[in-house]
């Protein structure tokens, strides 16, 4: 049985999806590079977050062939970890101010709800 491999129409879609989902959120700081390739797992997409740099890239798989509902719900999945980065950041970081991580808390609510209650951010 032939392998099937993602085409460049399923990374169109992938990218459209991402770009969507990274203004519905507002990460907007960050300077996205989408790569379709080789991710040495079985995974269908992967992120590499740069937090300091304001930096990522997103990877798509492009080991399969994967249906369109689960290739825009593993950009929207990867696109949400950028939701949680600097929080994560914040977590492992040597030294940090008494108010950042309320501060980011507060922000990832206000992002979530501005979703939730008018499908865009308010903040």
């Amino acid at each position: 049985m032939k392998k099937k491999f993602t085409k460049a129409k399923q990374f169109k879609l992938f990218k459209k999806t991402v770009e969507k989902s990274v203004k519905l959120f507002g990460l907007t700081q960050y300077n996205i590079h989408l790569i379709h390739g080789e991710l040495g797992s079985e995974d269908m997409g992967g992120a590499n977050i740069k937090e300091l740099r304001k930096s990522v890239t997103i990877w798509l798989s492009n080991s399969k062939d994967h249906s369109p509902d689960d290739i825009k719900r593993t950009a929207v999945h990867e696109v949400l970890h950028l939701l949680t980065a600097r929080m994560c950041w914040l977590a492992t970081a040597r030294y940090i101010e008494n108010n950042d991580i309320s501060e980011e808390d507060e922000a990832i609510v206000s992002r979530l709800e501005g979703f939730i209650f008018n499908g865009n951010v308010t903040s």
